[in-house]
């Protein structure tokens, strides 16, 4: 039985102050098993009892799943989430959380417009207008509003992993006055402290994010000291928390605990930051050998190509971001991208399930782990330096998909009926 549960997740009761946990198995037949040997259990010994508390064990309904996760997302996001009872067979509404700010209402209706939904609107939210949207989308009926939480859920729309989910009870938000006092991060002054410690950096944080927060998601962890500072990286005003350890295993649990966990209605992403004596001009570079571990490299990208549409292209296991690459003197597409993925294992895993090659529009281009050579050093020599500009010179001719034994040789007798190569 215990090799069939796919997952175990715990809620917690408000009302009753209590907890209980929902086991989902791989299939629906497992479940039942599992239940018939728990009731033959308690007819020969009694209820069950963990902690001195009988438990009581009972089938739930994809409904009531649903419910419970709508609550819990809510309660993180620091919101009231309120159910009112409607009539059967009314419109259905579909919820689009954590949304970027600048995504719009034309965003939305390109992404689901084959659903034919009849209304779109963005819920209030002054709390957090800033940090992410919340949109409300009504449909006729529930099949197609449960095709749009299929498609749209954990889905990456202007740089953000968003969430979609629906209920059969109309959802309404009330906002929730917050005594969190905001934190200033203007100040383009500040430098991210002199690291000694193993650490991690964790992005995508709210606004409203404190100390506790984060300590409140290790709390079997030991950690040192906990900092704020800007994202570099953003153009919008977003921080960064940097959380130091007393050893590299914590900070790799830990990593490994808030890395995609939903917090304040964003998913954060945690990073291995080494120990290292650092300022903000060089804080990303020091997360470079951590980051380049577990990276997929794709070059000779054009520049109408997206990020979504990279992160689309990916079978299972997604990457947990998909990056632009930049041109080391100037602030533009470099012509190329670069995924990165939970773990390495992770990354070796798509690089053979998808025989090291993504199609983007059409066509074929080449993966590898980023910062591998080419097994030619001729070729090495040749491409070193192309990787990092954009593919327009027209004196250039970039060719994708070759088998593995073609040499450079064989391309050069290839195209000399064109010219000299």
């Amino acid at each position: 039985i215990q090799k069939s549960i796919k997952n175990i997740q715990v809620f917690h009761d408000n009302e009753d102050q209590r907890q209980f946990a929902v086991a989902k198995f791989e299939e629906g037949d497992h479940a039942k098993v599992a239940l018939y040997e728990i009731r033959r259990i308690e007819k020969f010994s009694g209820r069950i009892k963990f902690k001195e508390n009988e438990l009581q064990f009972l089938f739930c309904n994809e409904g009531k799943y649903r419910r419970l996760m709508n609550v819990k997302m809510a309660e993180k996001a620091n919101m009231v989430l309120q159910l009112i009872d409607t009539p059967t067979n009314t419109q259905q509404k579909v919820i689009l959380y954590g949304m970027h700010p600048n995504t719009t209402r034309q965003s939305i209706m390109d992404q689901i417009r084959e659903f034919n939904p009849s209304k779109i609107k963005f819920i209030e939210n002054e709390q957090h207008s800033s940090e992410f949207q919340v949109a409300e989308v009504q449909f006729n009926n529930l099949l197609d509003a449960q095709r749009v939480v299929k498609k749209m859920n954990q889905k990456l729309i202007d740089g953000v992993v968003i969430r979609a989910f629906i209920d059969g009870n109309i959802m309404q938000y009330n906002k929730q006055t917050s005594n969190l006092p905001l934190i200033n991060t203007s100040s383009s002054s500040q430098t991210i402290p002199l690291i000694q410690q193993p650490s991690i950096i964790i992005k995508n944080i709210s606004n409203t994010t404190q100390e506790q927060n984060i300590r409140n998601i290790l709390p079997n962890i030991q950690l040192t000291h906990i900092s704020f500072q800007p994202d570099l990286d953003s153009a919008t005003g977003a921080r960064i928390a940097v959380v130091e350890f007393k050893d590299s295993s914590s900070a790799s649990q830990a990593q490994k605990r808030i890395n995609g966990t939903f917090q304040f209605g964003k998913t954060l992403q945690a990073e291995i930051l080494q120990p290292v004596l650092q300022t903000n001009s060089s804080y990303a570079q020091s997360l470079s050998e951590e980051v380049i571990s577990r990276s997929v490299f794709i070059g000779g990208v054009p520049h109408n190509v997206s990020r979504q549409e990279i992160f689309d292209a990916f079978q299972e296991p997604k990457p947990n971001r998909v990056q632009m690459g930049e041109l080391k003197q100037k602030q533009e597409f470099a012509g190329y991208f670069y995924a990165v993925f939970q773990s390495i294992e992770e990354r070796e895993q798509i690089l053979n399930k998808m025989n090291r090659q993504i199609r983007l529009q059409g066509k074929i281009f080449h993966m590898k782990r980023f910062g591998e050579k080419e097994d030619d050093s001729d070729a090495n020599n040749n491409t070193k330096s192309e990787d990092s500009k954009s593919i327009s010179q027209s004196n250039k001719l970039r060719i994708s998909n070759l088998p593995r034994n073609v040499t450079s040789e064989q391309l050069k007798d290839a195209f000399k009926q064109f010219g000299e190569v």
